[in-house]
This record gives C-alpha cells, structure tokens and sequence, in this order.
C-alpha cells in the first residue's frame, strides 16, 4: 500500500503484470476494491490523483461510475450487437462464422429489437424475431444462437441479469442426404472437362477425388502438399476441427496438382489465387451452376461432393472406421456412424484409391 495515500497500491500478478489500484470500505462495512490501469501505462504520481479523487467520492457516498454503468444499461440492441462482435473477433471463432451471425442479426433481429433498450427486450420480443424471420430449421436456430450469444455476453457486461433465450424452441433439422451415384459422378466430370475455365474446374475435380470440404480446397497453399509422396497436411486454421489434419491422396489429385504447378502463378502462394480480399477463390458458384446443369444433376451441392466421397469409403467393409475418420478428418466417430452408416482395413491409400471411381473417356 501507498504511504502517502492510505487505501491506493500496486497489485501484482503471478504471471508479472501489475496494475494500480484503491482498497476502501462502503457504507454497508464491506470491503471493495477497483483497479487503475496497468503500471506500464500509467505514471505513479497520475494513478495516485485518480485514486485521491475516487476515494473522496466513495467516503462521500457517491458512486463516479453510476453514470457510466447507467448508460451501459441504456444500450440499444443495434449498439449491443455492434459492441458483441467487435470484441468476439479474436475469442478463437472464425471470421466467415462471425460475420454470418452478425448478418443474420442485422437482417433479422435489428429490423424489429434494434432501437429497444437491451434491459427492456422480453422472450416474448425474440419469439416474434424468430417466428418472423422465414428461415427453415437451419437458419432459424443459427439465428437463435447468435441472439442467446448477444444476450449472454449482456449478462457478463451487467447490462442485464437474466437470459431471455432460455427456453425459446429450436426447430428439428434433418440432415441432407443426397450422395452422387457412379453416373452422375460420370456425368459431373465429362461436363468439367468440357468448361473452358479449366482452373475453377481443377477445385471442384479436387472436391471429388479428396473429400475435403470445398473452403479447404479454395484456401488452400502450395506449402501444404507433398507431391512426391502424394500427401497434403492441411493446418489447423484451415479446418473444422482446429486440429493438424495429414492425409494422402488419390493418383489422380496429385496428378491435376503437378500439372496446375507447372502452370502456377509464382508470386501467390495458393493453388487458386484471385483478386479477392483473401488471395484466393471464394467462391465457384456460376462454374457450379454450368456444371450441374450441363450433368444433369441440378439439385446436387458442392458439399454433396464431400458426402459421396465419404458414404463410398464407408460402404467399403475393408476399411476400418479409424481410417475414415483418418482420411475425412472427423474427429468424432457418432457423426460418421450417425450420418454413414459404419463400415469395417486396407490403408489411407488403397482407401482412397477405391472411393471413387470415374470413367474418364
């Protein structure tokens, strides 16, 4: 403690940081206690007039942070979800999922809560907002995550003390089942080969033959591939499971991969670069579009590439859950066997090797 000023001193931390902070007594007899500011941002002779004054103030019975926490709790829901996302940006979540809630919020929530003070908004208000809001099952419960997100994070803040999300429905989702049949992914492949955009095509060839999800395949960099040994190690911030994920490869991925790095652009690191604000391809929708209506499949996915390639490794009896969960990268084995069925091994090659099988006229 200060010896010049009874109740102001240095708390220190067990991992080296430090901070200035006041010690007093209120009128009820309890003992509070607020922090100043870090030690390395602040000089002694400042922090001890900051502490002087507030000390003054809780002896006289006035609280100096009333107006400000008064004003916390006056927030408008608009201002909330602004405040929300802007501090979420690095809690480990990723950027593209953020965005997608915050969006949904800022179409569906704000149109109806957003000028209403966030202390004054009733379970009754975020029924209204989710009954309202047309999504089918999937999007109206991502909807209600992103509201139960905003609200909890109001309750750390001390805007607001209850939870209005609790209890509000979700809606049953039904997983979508469409797999490819041997023609279809026929048919899919002749149409890439007659695109005169050969390079989107080589991405969605790549979806085929690897499974790997189709943000995977866009964002994906030369360093991460093995071509001599026919592997790719895909890092942890590029999949789902946050996880080092190393897999090999079908003969014919690593054959359109040395044949796109004779032909790759040597001043970008990603096996599909752009313009776009990342560096690589975003998106191949009107590719997509073409080629599923030139196959003959109009109702099929991108993301139904991935489906087909993991139902054909699972109706295989020679390989062993382990290795489909080593190849697709799931980490958990009740979706595979939830989703795919389960299936009895060979190794991550001949595996592979067999999941697909294309006849390439």
């Amino acid at each position: 403690m200060d010896i010049k000023l009874p109740g102001f001193g240095v708390r220190a931390r067990k991992n080296g940081q430090a901070s200035f902070g006041i010690r007093w007594m209120n009128e009820r007899g309890r003992h509070r206690k607020k922090m100043l500011g870090d030690v390395r941002l602040k000089k002694v002779d400042d922090a001890r007039k900051s502490a002087f004054w507030r000390l003054g103030e809780y002896q006289a019975g006035r609280d100096p942070d009333a107006e400000r926490v008064q004003k916390r709790k006056d927030i408008l829901f608009e201002q909330l979800v602004i405040d929300v996302f802007g501090t979420a940006a690095n809690s480990g979540v990723t950027q593209k999922h953020l965005k997608d809630q915050r969006r949904s919020l800022e179409k569906h929530a704000a149109p109806i809560l957003g000028k209403m003070a966030v202390r004054d908004i009733e379970p009754m208000d975020l029924s209204n907002v989710l009954m309202n809001s047309g999504l089918k099952p999937a999007g109206f419960n991502r909807l209600r995550s992103a509201l139960s997100k905003v609200f909890k994070q109001a309750q750390i803040w001390r805007i607001r003390f209850d939870d209005p999300t609790l209890g509000l429905p979700k809606k049953n989702e039904y997983s979508r089942e469409r797999v490819l049949s041997k023609e279809e992914l026929d048919r899919v492949w002749k149409a890439l080969n007659e695109t005169p955009n050969q390079t989107s095509a080589n991405a969605i060839r790549l979806m085929i033959l690897t499974g790997a999800r189709p943000k995977e395949i866009l964002s994906a960099t030369w360093d991460q591939f093995d071509l001599d040994n026919g592997t790719w190690t895909k890092p942890a911030m590029s999949v789902k499971q946050r996880k080092t994920h190393r897999v090999e490869m079908h003969s014919l991925a690593v054959g359109i991969l040395k044949e796109m790095q004779e032909n790759r652009d040597p001043t970008s690191p990603f096996l599909f670069p752009s313009n776009s604000s990342t560096g690589h391809l975003m998106s191949i929708k009107t590719l997509w579009n073409s080629t599923k209506r030139r196959a003959g499949v109009p109702d099929i996915r991108p993301y139904d590439l991935r489906k087909t390639f993991i139902t054909n490794l699972m109706s295989n009896s020679q390989i062993s859950l382990a290795e489909v969960m080593a190849i697709t990268g799931h980490t958990q084995p009740s979706v595979l066997l939830k989703y795919y069925g389960f299936a009895t091994g060979k190794g991550q090659k001949d595996a592979i090797q067999g999941a697909i099988e294309l006849e390439l006229d």
